[in-house]
């Protein structure tokens, strides 16, 4: 299997995965919506971290540029490391009666390689595409759903929001890590998805747990996050025991693909979505182990 093709069996799983989610939101009275939404997201928040392939032949780097600014300054686009710019491909925003999208498209150049460069700003076109593509379907189905049930009119229907956006966390010669995220506004609710990269620029593999924390990096990480839940129980009682009720005593622990990022001091941070670990007032949750 090539790069393209495993990108695409990666990315096919995810949409998957959200369309069983979705397909479960959609067929719900509006008055569950957000319960079942977010229930459904803490069930399956294991997400599958949707990775690039790396081919020991395979350096590349990836990066959504999310300032339109540099569309029309192509003088400060900004070099990562010494391996290709990151410019701002195309940049749109799209309109229509179930939907509003704001999508950034990135491409990489100056590799001196034009063939490379071809193929990793195909898989990143295709990546957005498909992402984009789906949102407009779900948003139409959610509408569809929405006038169905009595009493809804047109009027009352407000367009979902999608907006794609990127962070990148740290960034030299060595590594590249980043977060595209995908944020979806639906009514006075808001919900992110993210997809974390991490890259060693060296050999164009991908970053692993293990790679930062050794072999024991399960171990590690349960502990650390028990042992900083414990200093936050001290003070918030309340979130420690949504903790204690919903993680620790369930034994969910980590997995192979936990969302994660590295930090500007190359520590590691272990992401948790809303409601997955605490409570969804405490929104995303993040905590910050130092490597190996």
């Amino acid at each position: 299997m090539n790069d393209r093709e495993l990108l695409k069996k990666i990315i096919e799983d995810n949409l998957t995965n959200k369309e069983k989610i979705r397909k479960n939101i959609l067929n719900s009275s509006s008055e569950s919506y957000d319960k079942e939404y977010y229930r459904k997201r803490k069930n399956n928040m294991k997400r599958n971290i949707l990775a690039i392939a790396g081919a020991a032949c395979l350096t590349f780097v990836v990066l959504l540029n999310i300032n339109t600014t540099f569309a029309s300054a192509a003088a400060q686009i900004p070099l990562i490391g010494r391996v290709a710019k990151v410019f701002t491909f195309n940049s749109y925003e799209s309109h229509s009666d179930s939907n509003k999208m704001s999508v950034v498209i990135p491409n990489i150049g100056n590799t001196e390689n034009k063939e490379f460069e071809n193929k990793i700003n195909s898989i990143i076109n295709e990546q957005i595409d498909s992402l984009s593509n789906d949102a407009m379907k779900e948003a139409d189905e959610y509408k569809e759903n929405f006038l169905a049930m009595e009493g809804n009119t047109k009027e009352d229907f407000t367009p979902i929001q999608y907006k794609f956006n990127y962070e990148v966390k740290k960034s030299d010669d060595n590594i590249l890590s980043f977060i595209i995220t995908k944020t979806e506004i639906i009514g006075d609710a808001s919900y992110e998805t993210f997809y974390m990269y991490n890259l060693n620029l060296k050999n164009g593999n991908n970053i692993t747990l293990e790679d930062m924390l050794g072999n024991e990096y399960k171990t590690v990480i349960n502990n650390e996050i028990d042992r900083q839940m414990n200093e936050i129980a001290k003070s918030e009682p309340n979130t420690y025991s949504y903790y204690k009720e919903f993680y620790k005593d369930k034994g969910v622990g980590i997995n192979e693909n936990q969302n994660f990022y590295i930090n500007e001091e190359g520590n590691v941070v272990i992401v948790f979505y809303k409601y997955e670990i605490v409570p969804e007032y405490k929104g995303n949750m993040e905590f910050e182990i130092k490597a190996k």
